[in-house]
C-alpha cells in the first residue's frame, strides 16, 4: 500500500496567522476568544467568539482577487500557499496534473449572502454582484486554491460542518492511494462569524454564554460546559506518497496510517446517544492503520463543551479504547 507523509503546514486561526506563531501561542495556552468585533451584538445572548485577528489578504492574492473572494476563500488560499512555502514544493506544467485540492467548509461564504439579502431590499437587483454566486458557493474555496496555485489534479470540496477539515484530510489521502496524484493540498476553511450565525446557533443553545469570561469559556468534559466558542479561520496541509516526497528531498512531519468516514443516521445536530458512528469511525481507523489501541498514545476529540456531545464522545472513546 502507498505510505502517504505530511511535508508542509499552513495556518490563519485567532491564535496566530501562520503555522509557527499558531504552534508557539498553542504550547502558552493562549485563547482566541473575545468580544465579537465581526458586528454589534450588544443585543445577542452570545456576545463572544473566535476571530481571526490582523489578517492581510494583500499578501497572499492581489486586490482583484480579493474583491472577488469570501473571507473563508481568502484564508483558505493564505494556508495553502503557507503549505506549499514550507513544503518547498513548485507547481509547475511539469507537475500540475498531479497536485490535487481538497479543502472543506461548513458554510462557505454564507455570509456575504446574508449581506446581500439586505442589499436587494435597499437597492433591488442592481445593488448585487453578478459575481455574488460563484464567490459564495462552498466549492470556492477549493476551486480558487486550484486556479491560483495551478493545481490541476482532483479539485474536491464537501460541507460537512464541523468534520470537513479531517474529511479533506482523509479523502486526500483516499486520492494518493488510488494513485490520482502525488501530491495534495488538503485542509478545512471556514469565516461565518455573522448575526444571521449567531442567532441561529444561540437559539439552538449551542454556544457559549460567558460572555464576561470569553478566554474560558470553551470547557469540553467540564460538568460546568454550557457550549462551545464559534470561530474562523483555515488551516491547509500538504499531503504526499513518500516515494514523491523523498525523490525531492522533502521534510515529513508525519505520515498518515488512516482514516475511516462513518455517519450515524441519527439527527441533524445530535449524536447517537450510544456513539455508534464515533465508534465506528475510531475502530475503521485503526483497522485501516493496522494498529491497536494499546499503540495509540493521543485522542483529539471533537469536545464540543455541549451536554450530549461530550457524553456521547466520552461513551464511543471508552468503548474503543477502555
Amino acid at each position: 500500500m502507498t505510505r502517504v507523509v505530511i511535508t508542509g503546514i499552513g495556518a490563519v486561526v485567532p491564535i496566530g496567522n501562520d503555522a509557527t506563531t499558531t504552534w508557539e501561542n498553542l504550547v502558552k495556552g493562549v485563547s482566541g476568544a473575545g468580544p465579537i468585533t465581526k458586528f454589534d451584538a450588544s443585543d445577542f445572548p452570545v456576545r463572544i467568539s473566535c476571530e481571526v485577528k490582523d489578517f492581510d489578504p494583500t499578501q497572499w492574492m492581489d486586490r482583484k482577487m480579493l474583491r472577488r473572494t469570501a473571507v473563508g476563500t481568502q484564508f483558505a488560499l493564505a494556508s495553502s500557499r503557507q503549505a506549499l512555502q514550507d513544503a518547498d514544493l513548485d507547481i509547475t506544467d511539469n507537475n500540475a496534473d498531479r497536485v490535487g485540492v481538497v479543502i472543506s467548509t461548513g458554510g462557505g461564504g454564507i455570509g456575504l449572502l446574508e449581506d446581500a439579502t439586505y442589499m436587494l431590499q435597499k437597492k433591488g437587483p442592481r445593488g448585487i454582484n453578478p459575481l455574488l454566486l460563484p464567490i459564495i458557493m462552498p466549492n470556492a474555496v477549493s476551486c480558487l486554491v486550484s486556479i491560483e496555485t495551478g493545481a490541476k489534479g482532483p479539485v474536491l470540496t464537501s460541507t460537512l460542518a464541523c468534520a470537513s477539515g479531517n474529511y479533506s484530510l482523509i479523502e486526500a489521502y483516499h486520492f494518493l492511494q488510488r494513485n490520482e496524484a502525488d501530491v495534495m493540498i488538503a485542509g478545512g476553511s471556514e469565516s461565518v462569524n455573522t448575526k444571521l450565525a449567531f442567532a441561529s446557533l444561540g437559539r439552538m443553545g449551542a454556544l457559549s454564554q460567558r460572555n464576561d469570561d470569553p478566554e474560558h469559556a470553551s470547557r469540553p468534559f467540564d460538568a460546568e460546559r454550557d457550549g462551545f466558542v464559534y470561530g474562523e479561520g483555515a488551516a491547509a496541509m500538504i499531503l504526499e506518497t513518500e516515494e514523491h516526497a523523498q525523490a525531492r528531498g522533502a521534510q515529513v512531519y508525519a505520515e498518515v496510517l488512516g482514516g475511516r468516514l462513518t455517519g450515524d443516521a441519527f439527527h441533524v445536530t445530535a449524536p447517537d446517544p450510544k456513539g455508534d458512528g464515533a465508534v465506528r469511525a475510531m475502530e475503521g481507523a485503526l483497522e485501516s492503520a493496522g494498529l491497536q489501541p494499546t499503540d495509540v498514545d493521543g485522542i483529539y476529540a471533537q469536545g464540543t463543551s455541549t451536554p450530549l456531545n461530550d457524553v456521547t464522545e466520552t461513551k464511543a472513546i471508552k468503548r474503543v479504547f477502555g
